[in-house]
């Protein structure tokens, strides 16, 4: 199942100006109702393979953002919130990139 930038492979994801994330989890649910095999994620390293379970881990990192977003009062303390809790996913610059365009969307 090719998931493009729907899942990702141990990556911290973009954010920026996308909020939708109930239809993010609700896309990921229906892939996973699909008994996928494998799964190509949208990022990821590039000899990685992937299983179902990239699609459990998309939503439980979107959880924990969504938590954190509730949680901190700063896209910094978001920030450093999922990055303690996904220390060796790749991308951690994506949070400063995300919320600066958020901030011109506004």
């Amino acid at each position: 199942m090719i998931m493009g930038d729907i899942a990702f492979g141990d990556t911290h994801a973009f954010i920026g100006d996308h909020r939708d994330f109930e239809g993010w989890i609700t896309t990921l649910d229906a892939a996973k109702a699909l008994d996928p095999k494998t799964v190509i994620v949208g990022h990821a390293e590039p000899a990685a393979r992937y299983g179902a379970e990239a699609l459990d881990a998309q939503i439980a990192w979107i959880e924990d953002l969504q938590s954190a977003i509730a949680q901190e009062d700063s896209p910094e303390a978001v920030e450093v919130a999922m990055i303690a809790k996904y220390p060796n996913y790749a991308n951690d610059f994506i949070f400063q990139f995300s919320y600066g365009v958020e901030r011109f969307s506004e």
